[in-house]
């Protein structure tokens, strides 16, 4: 049809089905990634957002208290 050889027409036909393989993998990864994405933003929002109704109070160890030279040792205490 239209003059072109039949090997030549196969090989157009098997470039066209790599390209497809190729933009179906493609599209999936970009997916996928977004995905993970908008999931992170998610829990980052929400993390905030529970952050906001309870503050968190950071305490001296006991064992810090009262040392000389040294830096004060904090705990997180939810």
């Amino acid at each position: 049809m239209f003059g072109i050889p039949n090997d030549v027409a196969m090989q157009v036909v098997a470039v066209g089905f790599i390209i497809g393989v190729l933009q179906d993998s493609c599209e999936t990864a970009l997916n996928s990634s977004t995905d993970a994405l908008f999931t992170a933003a998610a829990c980052m929002a929400e993390d905030d957002q529970l952050a906001k109704k309870r503050p968190a109070r950071i305490t001296p160890f006991p064992s810090a208290i009262g040392r000389r030279g040294s830096l004060p040792v904090l705990r997180f205490q939810p």
